[in-house]
C-alpha cells in the first residue's frame, strides 16, 4: 500500500485529481452502461492527439511519425482510464524505424507533389495511427486536434489518406480550436505580426490561407462535402478569449474595419464546418459544437474542455437546448423620436452549467460560455416593448454524463447602442450597451419545451436529448 504524503489543502485536491478521477470515471461509465447500454469500446480504439502550427516545424531535424510525450495528456490518464491516448509529431526529416521503404517513398512522393506541409503531415499521422492499432490491437482510431492539427485531420479524412477513412477506421474527431477552414491572419498576411517568429517561406503558412484550404477542399471552403463524414462522430470547441499578447488580433481586425470572435490567434467562424449535407451528417446530425471563454494557448488548462472531451469519447447522451422565443419587457431603447424609429439590437449572454459534474469532479466552470464581451452572440431586433421575437440561439450541443440530470442556465439581455463588432452606431460615446436584466435556470434533461422568466424578459428553451 502506498502511503500519500499530503501537505496541505492544495496537495489534497492534486491528489484526488490523480487517483479519486479514475475511480469516479469507472463509476460514471458503469452508470452509463446501466443507463443506457454498452458505451464506446476503449479497449478497442486508440486516440491520437494531432498538435498544431510551430512557426519553425516545417524546418525541424529528427524523427517523424514516432510516439512522444506531452504533459498535458497526461490529464488524459485521469479522465480516460486504461484508454491509450498518445501523440505524435508530424514535423521532421527521419522516418520512424516501423517504416518500411514503401513508406518512406510514399512519404517522399507526397512532399514532392505538395511541397510538404498539409498533405505530407496528413500521410505522417494516418501511418502512425494504423501502426498504433496494429501494436494495441484497436479495431479504430480517435482524433483529438488542436488550431492546424485538425487542418490535418480534415485532409486526412476527406482525401482518405491510407484508407482510414473509407475503411470505417476513424471512430470520433475532436477539433480544438481547429484550423478547420483556414486562418484569417495568414490569409492576410497578419501572421507574421502575432508570431514574431514567423518566417514567409514556411510550406504552413501557405497551406492555411483560404486560397490554399479552397482549392483543396471546394467552395465553399467552410462546408464538410465529404461522404465519409457520415460514418464519424466531430465534436468543434470554439475558443473566444482573444486577449493574449494584448489583443492584437483583435486589433487587427479592428483596424480593418471587422470584427470577429476570436482566440487570439484563430477567428471563430474558421473553427468548425458551418454546415454539412444532409446525406454526410452522423446519424442525421450536425457536429456538436461548444463554445468557452479561454485562449489559443490556454484552453488545454481548462477542467470543462476536458470533460467535455471525455464526455464526447465516452457517453450515449447528447443534449442541444436552444433559446426560442423571448419576450423582453423593456427594450432600453432611447426616448427621443429619431432613436423609436430604429429597433433595440438585443444580445442574450449565455452561459451553462453541468451541476452532476460539478458535485462529482468539481467543474464549476461554465461547460459552454457565449458573452456580448468576446463571445458577441446573435442579435434579436425589437420594435417595441412586451414584444416577443424568435431568437433560435443554440445555448448548448454537445454531450453530458450519462447521470446527469439537469443543467442550469445563466441568461443576460443587453441592447447595444454603439458597437463595431455588431455594426450599431446609435452611440459610441456616453454608453455602448445597456443591461436589460439577467435569468437564472434549470432545465430537465428531457426532451421538451421549458418556459423561464428573468427581469424584465421572459421565454422559452427547447431542450432535445439525443441518444446514440
Amino acid at each position: 500500500m502506498v502511503k500519500l504524503n499530503v501537505k496541505n489543502k492544495k496537495e489534497e485536491r492534486m491528489c484526488f485529481f490523480r487517483f479519486g478521477w479514475r475511480i469516479l470515471i469507472a463509476f460514471w461509465l458503469i452508470i452509463g452502461v446501466m443507463l443506457y447500454g454498452k458505451p464506446l469500446d476503449l479497449n478497442e480504439t486508440v486516440t491520437i492527439y494531432v498538435h498544431g502550427f510551430d512557426s519553425q516545424g516545417y524546418r525541424r531535424v529528427g524523427i517523424f511519425g514516432a510516439e512522444e510525450e506531452r504533459d498535458f495528456l497526461q490529464k488524459s490518464a485521469y479522465f480516460l482510464p486504461d484508454h491509450k491516448v498518445v501523440s505524435t509529431i508530424y514535423y521532421g526529416d527521419t522516418p520512424p524505424a516501423y517504416y518500411t521503404q514503401a513508406d518512406i517513398d510514399a512519404v517522399d512522393v507526397v512532399t514532392r507533389k505538395y511541397g510538404g506541409g498539409i498533405p505530407r503531415y496528413a500521410l505522417i499521422v494516418a501511418k502512425f495511427a494504423k501502426h498504433m492499432m496494429a501494436q494495441s490491437g484497436a479495431k479504430q482510431v480517435n482524433f483529438i486536434s488542436g488550431s492546424m492539427g485538425s487542418l490535418v485531420v480534415r485532409w486526412l479524412i476527406e482525401k482518405n489518406v491510407e484508407g482510414l477513412a473509407a475503411d470505417g477506421k476513424i471512430g470520433r474527431w475532436y477539433s480544438v480550436e481547429g484550423v478547420v477552414n483556414g486562418n484569417y491572419a495568414a490569409s492576410t498576411s497578419l501572421l507574421f505580426k502575432l508570431y514574431d517568429s514567423v518566417e514567409s517561406v514556411s510550406i504552413d503558412i501557405d497551406h492555411m490561407k483560404y486560397k490554399w484550404v479552397t482549392r483543396a477542399f471546394g467552395s465553399p471552403r467552410s462546408v464538410g462535402k465529404s461522404p465519409y463524414y457520415k460514418d464519424i462522430l466531430i465534436g468543434f470547441e470554439t475558443s473566444t478569449d482573444g486577449h493574449p499578447k494584448e489583443g492584437l488580433l483583435t486589433k487587427l481586425l479592428i483596424s480593418h474595419g471587422q470584427f470577429w470572435p476570436n482566440d487570439g490567434y484563430q477567428i471563430s467562424r474558421d473553427t468548425y464546418f458551418r454546415s454539412i449535407p444532409e446525406a454526410y451528417r452522423y446519424m442525421g446530425e450536425l457536429p456538436t459544437h461548444i463554445y468557452l471563454h479561454q485562449t489559443h494557448l490556454g484552453v488545454k488548462d481548462s477542467p470543462a474542455l476536458w470533460a467535455d472531451i471525455v464526455n464526447f469519447m465516452t457517453s450515449h447522451k447528447r443534449v442541444r437546448v436552444t433559446l426560442e422565443k423571448v419576450k423582453v419587457d423593456d427594450i432600453k431603447e432611447r426616448n427621443r423620436w429619431y432613436f423609436k424609429k430604429l429597433p433595440a439590437e438585443i444580445v442574450f449572454d449565455s452561459r451553462v452549467y453541468a451541476p452532476a459534474l460539478n458535485l462529482f469532479f468539481g467543474v464549476t466552470d461554465p461547460i459552454c460560455e457565449r458573452t456580448y464581451h468576446d463571445g458577441v452572440p446573435p442579435i434579436v431586433k425589437y420594435r417595441k416593448k412586451h414584444q416577443t421575437k424568435t431568437a433560435n440561439q443554440v445555448l448548448f450541443d454537445s454531450f453530458v454524463m450519462p447521470f446527469e440530470q439537469s443543467l442550469r442556465i445563466e441568461l443576460d439581455a443587453k441592447e447595444i447602442d454603439g458597437d463595431l463588432r455588431y455594426k450599431v452606431y446609435e452611440s459610441i460615446y456616453d454608453r455602448r450597451f445597456a443591461h436589460i436584466g439577467s435569468s437564472s435556470f434549470s432545465v430537465p434533461l428531457v426532451s421538451g419545451v421549458y418556459p423561464f422568466k428573468g427581469h424584465k424578459f421572459s421565454g422559452n428553451v427547447r431542450v432535445e436529448v439525443i441518444t446514440y
